[in-house]
């Protein structure tokens, strides 16, 4: 954990499970005290159906397993929140290794999982941000620019305008209610979409593969 404040990193405490390749979604709902969860994964051998969050600064300080599992097992997927109390897992590769369409959505009050609707086409190692009170979808292996949108009134994806560059393993993020997007495998550039359409606004000094990408104010 990074304390702007204090500009300086503070060690948390380890998950219950061992897993790599998942999405984590920060919530601050919960009295002012955020929680960071996270979802599935993949644990060296299997992907994973469960679902993990921490409490940063409550009184217990540590990762606590949720007793519900998540419909499918799933890793290189993405989650972003839908609204205050839903947070949605889109895509990913389950047991099968094959890109799947399928979604769920999490409870963060029942702390269930639940069916959500099929995205257009399979992704994994995608991105996803809520923007503008709804949910889009950014690229994924096999060098996709496609993006998508869910549309709040008919419940279902539709097409969102295509990034510049195919990326996959990359970052996103919010900013001043715009979507800025980095990295990827073998990608430097940063793309910005402001509201019409993407635009790239700077390259980074290297490419960086399976980076995050965070904004501090």
């Amino acid at each position: 954990l990074f304390r702007v404040g204090e500009s300086k990193w503070i060690e948390l405490p380890a998950m219950t499970t061992v897993r790599g390749e998942y999405p984590a979604t920060v919530v601050t709902e919960f009295g002012g005290l955020p929680r960071v969860f996270v979802f599935g994964g993949h644990d060296g051998v299997k992907s994973l159906n469960s679902c993990e969050f921490l409490d940063i600064g409550g009184e217990e300080n540590r990762w606590i397993l949720v007793e519900a599992k998540m419909k499918t097992a799933r890793c290189f997927t993405s989650a972003a929140l839908l609204d205050a109390n839903t947070v949605v897992i889109c895509g990913g590769l389950p047991p099968n290794d094959q890109e799947s369409t399928s979604c769920e959505a999490f409870d963060l009050i029942s702390h269930t999982f639940s069916d959500f609707a099929d995205l257009m086409e399979p992704r994994s190692s995608h991105a996803a941000v809520n923007y503008q009170g709804t949910l889009i979808v950014m690229g994924g292996f096999n060098q996709k620019k496609s993006c998508e949108r869910f549309d709040i009134i008919a419940r279902k994806w539709c097409p969102f305008a295509p990034l510049n560059e195919a990326r996959y393993y990359f970052g996103a993020t919010l900013i001043e209610d715009k979507i800025f997007v980095a990295g990827g495998d073998k990608v430097d550039s940063v793309e910005v979409f402001d509201g019409s359409v993407w635009s790239i606004v700077t390259k980074m000094p290297q490419s960086r593969i399976s980076c995050s990408v965070v904004s501090l104010d």
